[in-house]
C-alpha cells in the first residue's frame, strides 16, 4: 500500500538507526509534558487562593481536594499521551495517533471543567472574602488566561491528530509548519510569558497579606483601659486612661498586663 509522504517522512524518522530519531522523540516529549505543568501550576495556585479565602467547598468538591483531583487527573492523561508516542515511535502509527487523540481530548476536558470552577470562584468572591482583595483579580487573569491558551493549544492538536489518522487512511495532507507554530508554540510560549509576568508566588503572597494567613490572626485595634486608683486625704479617686494594642487571635500573643494600683499616703 502506497503511503503519504507524511507518514513515509514519519515513519523514516522513527527508524532507530536514523540520526533524527533522538531528537524526534525529545522534541515529542516536550510537546506533551510543557503544557501539563503549566496547567499544574495553574491548578496549584487556584487552590491555593480557595485555602486563603472562606471556601469550604466549590461545585460539591472540598478545597484542600481542588488541586489533587485535577492534578492527578492531568498526570493520567499525561501517560495516556506518553503511551500513545510510544507506540509511534515503535512505527505502530495508527494506534499511537488514538491515544495521543484519547488523552488530548480528555485533557481538553478537565480544561472546561476547570474553568468552570475558576469561573464559580469569579462570581462568588465576595461571599469567600475575596472582594477587593489586592492580588485577586491579577491572580485570576493569570489563571483563566493561560488555561485559555492551553485549551487553544489543545483544540489544534485534538484536529491535527484527527487530520493524521486520515491521512494514515489514505487522505490527503493539508497540514501546514507554520500553522503548528502558530497553534502550538506560540499558545504554550505566551502561557508560560503569562506566569512570569503575573508571578502566582507574588500573588498569592500579596493576598495572603490582605486577609491573614490561617492561624497567624488578623491584626486590630483594640483600647485597652488603664486605670489607676490614688487616695487623697482619706478619700479614694478613680483616673483612666487608654492606649492601643495590638490583639491576635486566641492561642497568639497575651495582650499586656495592667499595673498594679498606685497608693499614695
Amino acid at each position: 500500500k502506497k503511503r503519504s509522504p507524511l507518514v513515509q517522512a514519519v515513519m523514516s524518522v522513527n527508524t532507530p538507526c536514523s540520526p533524527l530519531s533522538g531528537i524526534y522523540v525529545s522534541s515529542n516529549f516536550f510537546l506533551v509534558v510543557t503544557p501539563v505543568l503549566v496547567a499544574i501550576v495553574e491548578y496549584s495556585s487556584c487552590g491555593k487562593l480557595l485555602v486563603l479565602s472562606k471556601a469550604q467547598r466549590v461545585l460539591g468538591m472540598r478545597i484542600r481536594h481542588i488541586v489533587w483531583i485535577f492534578s492527578c487527573c492531568d498526570v493520567c492523561t499525561l501517560f495516556i499521551q506518553m503511551a500513545g508516542g510510544g507506540m509511534m515511535a515503535m512505527r505502530d502509527l495508527k494506534i499511537g495517533t488514538q491515544l495521543m487523540l484519547a488523552g488530548l481530548v480528555i485533557q481538553l476536558g478537565f480544561y472546561f471543567f476547570f474553568g468552570v470552577v475558576v469561573t464559580y470562584a469569579w462570581f462568588h468572591r465576595q461571599e469567600f472574602g475575596l472582594q477587593g482583595v489586592r492580588g485577586v483579580r491579577r491572580l485570576y487573569l493569570c489563571i483563566s488566561g493561560s488555561m485559555l491558551l492551553l485549551a487553544m493549544r489543545n483544540i489544534y492538536r485534538v484536529v491535527e491528530f484527527s487530520q493524521f489518522i486520515t491521512v494514515l487512511s489514505g487522505g490527503q495532507n493539508t497540514a501546514s509548519e507554520g500553522v503548528f507554530y502558530g497553534l502550538d508554540l506560540v499558545p504554550v510560549s505566551l502561557a508560560i510569558l503569562l506566569l512570569v509576568v503575573l508571578h502566582p508566588g507574588v500573588l498569592l503572597q500579596w493576598v495572603s497579606e490582605s486577609v491573614g494567613t490561617p492561624g497567624q490572626g488578623v491584626k486590630a485595634d483594640a483600647t485597652v483601659a488603664i486605670v489607676e486608683c490614688t487616695t487623697v486625704g482619706g478619700k479614694t479617686q478613680l483616673r483612666s486612661s487608654s492606649s492601643d494594642k495590638t490583639v491576635g487571635k486566641p492561642g497568639q500573643a497575651e495582650p499586656a498586663s495592667l499595673p498594679k494600683p498606685a497608693v499614695e499616703s
